[in-house]
């Protein structure tokens, strides 16, 4: 029986046929990332710009900025996150590069809502950054642990 393009006859259940999953033979390419990285890295740098140069610091705009500095720096670092992953760790799934770049943006985020309120320091910053960096060991360590076989 010949089932749909997305779903799997696997135990494992649904999979894409075509797109980011590769077959071992050929080599992983940034296209599937292109548009995201362009998107975000352009629209998130020019709405800071914009946001900078026409708002005053009131409490909506400074949420603009909270969340256009996100979608910024998770476009510039994805590019970053997809040549590390592909260079020392090539069975990575796709979706950890994505979650690394979401990691390095939320951080960011964080530690400028943190510099708002005079509270940042580099003790703090460096317990976050470890903090952030055992929750991506975790769950690459959970990627990685077999499927648990239900009786």
């Amino acid at each position: 029986m010949r089932l749909p393009c997305f779903i799997s006859s696997r135990a494992d259940g649904i999979i894409p046929a075509r797109g980011i999953i590769l077959r071992m033979e050929e080599t992983p390419t940034f296209r599937p990332y292109l548009f995201a990285t362009l998107f975000l890295s352009i629209g998130g740098a020019g709405g800071l710009a914009l946001l900078l140069a026409f708002t005053t610091p009131t409490i909506w705009p400074r949420w603009g900025l909270f969340a256009l500095m996100a979608l910024t720096l998770v476009g510039l670092v994805l590019p970053v996150s997809y040549f590390f992953n592909t260079r020392f760790a090539p069975g990575v799934l796709p979706t950890s590069i994505v979650r690394e770049a979401l990691w390095v943006g939320i951080y960011g985020v964080f530690l400028l809502w943190l510099q708002t309120g005079r509270v940042l320091s580099f003790p703090v910053a460096l317990w976050l950054a470890i903090g952030v960096v055992a929750i991506e060991f975790f769950l690459r360590w959970r990627e990685g642990l077999p499927p648990v076989e239900k009786p």
